[in-house]
């Protein structure tokens, strides 16, 4: 078994595969991943560029590099790799991204790049779809701009199908955005998730005609965040995602009923929720639905 490999691996008809940073191909004995002869290897070498990924597509395994994508079939060649590459099976276009590649069925997406004749880098970067022996551009000028500015230190993927819909989801970790491209409706779409801040202490909390007044020292809100309120007494006070109105960098009002004495007392708490990127790592169905992975674990 190859030292180190690029990420990816591979199960086609009996043998596993995985590659190397050089772009060589090793695959495994039968039926058994412990078990990989030294002369079982081929190299994707339409281009002299690194691997980056190894996936598969339909019947093929697919070598992505830094400029290139080779696909390869089990030929059942008798000695050395089974396989042998797909006849007008290489795209000249690249992987940016390892972590970007996703597939689902009978679909296989990543971050691409290319690059210009003599030229050795390029950003140029879009969002390819494996379509054939071809691949389809399905992202937006838009979407290119923020794929080309982010430097790509961060990057998870996954595939999700839920009510319908099956959803690439792209999140960005350095630009803090999620880029997701609905395979149905052929649209980009930006994701967001809330995320709850550290809990702020309300010295006071009184209403006039059912408007509250929450005293906190530097709340750090913004008019219409979702604010929970808890601590106090009486209960009608507490509010789960109360949405607020700042006053000023110390005080904000909610609504309340009428009929709470006042002022309330307690330990009472205020935690704000701010809007942040979706940062789904992982994906897969679980109870009937679908269970994701975010990136603290």
């Amino acid at each position: 078994y190859p030292s180190e490999t690029v990420r990816g691996a591979v199960y086609l008809d009996g043998a596993y595969y995985v590659m190397e940073p050089d772009g060589t191909i090793w695959n495994s004995d039968d039926d058994d991943p412990t078990s990989w002869n030294p002369l079982n290897f081929l190299s994707a070498e339409f281009e002299p560029d690194d691997g980056v990924c190894l996936s598969k597509y339909l019947n093929y395994v697919v070598a992505l590099g830094q400029w290139t994508v080779e696909m390869f079939w089990d030929a059942g060649n008798p000695t050395g790799s089974p396989l042998s590459p797909v006849i007008s099976g290489v795209l000249l276009i690249g992987c940016a991204s390892a972590e970007s590649v996703a597939s689902v069925e009978a679909t296989l997406l990543w971050v691409a790049q290319r690059k210009g004749q003599g030229s050795s880098a390029g950003k140029d970067r879009f969002v390819a779809m494996l379509e054939g022996a071809r691949n389809i551009e399905v992202s937006t000028p838009s979407v290119n701009r923020i794929l080309d500015d982010d430097n790509l230190a961060t990057v998870y993927s996954s595939v999700v199908s839920q009510g319908g819909h099956t959803i690439y989801v792209l999140s960005l970790g350095t630009t803090g955005v999620a880029l997701v491209y609905d395979l149905n409706t052929k649209l980009w779409h930006l994701w967001t998730r809330p995320v709850a801040g550290s809990s702020k202490s309300v010295s006071a909390l009184t209403q006039v005609n059912g408007l509250a007044t929450a005293t906190s020292t530097a709340h750090g809100c913004s008019d219409g965040d979702p604010v929970t309120i808890a601590g106090a007494s009486p209960a009608g006070y507490n509010q789960t995602y109360a949405n607020v109105n700042v006053t000023d960098a110390n005080t904000f009002t909610y609504p309340v009923s009428s009929s709470l004495t006042t002022p309330a007392t307690g330990t009472i708490t205020a935690i704000s929720v701010t809007e942040s990127y979706f940062d789904a790592a992982a994906a897969c169905a679980f109870a009937n639905g679908q269970a994701m992975l975010d990136t603290t674990g």
